[in-house]
């Protein structure tokens, strides 16, 4: 899973640097910019670009924090259910797919 968060957050930052990218190189570009119930303003599509590019780049930092969360709340929880506690089975649960997660850095 902590692989798997990396390379998510890895393509999201590529991503973001992407939109920057077609910021600039849009940066002349005018266009209508249209919201639910409002009038239609003129915006360039740097401006739109550019909100691609913080949106991203905000969601990759949140994932970071997930990520940390759930590590930290996995390795707070006990190695082992106490004997008198039942372990329910679900039918797509495999052998050896429970396990401790790798720290994420």
């Amino acid at each position: 899973m902590q692989f798997a968060l990396r390379r998510l957050h890895t393509s999201m930052r590529e991503l973001a640097t992407g939109f920057a990218a077609k910021a600039d190189e849009f940066a002349d570009v005018v266009k209508m910019g249209r919201t639910q119930l409002q009038d239609a303003v003129p915006m360039t599509l740097d401006q739109e670009f550019g909100t691609y590019e913080i949106m991203l780049g905000e969601d990759a930092d949140r994932l970071l924090e997930a990520a940390a969360l759930s590590t930290r709340s996995i390795s707070a929880a006990p190695q082992s259910a106490p004997a008198s506690t039942p372990t329910p089975a679900t039918p797509n649960s495999h052998a050896g797919t429970c396990g401790t997660l790798p720290a994420f850095p």
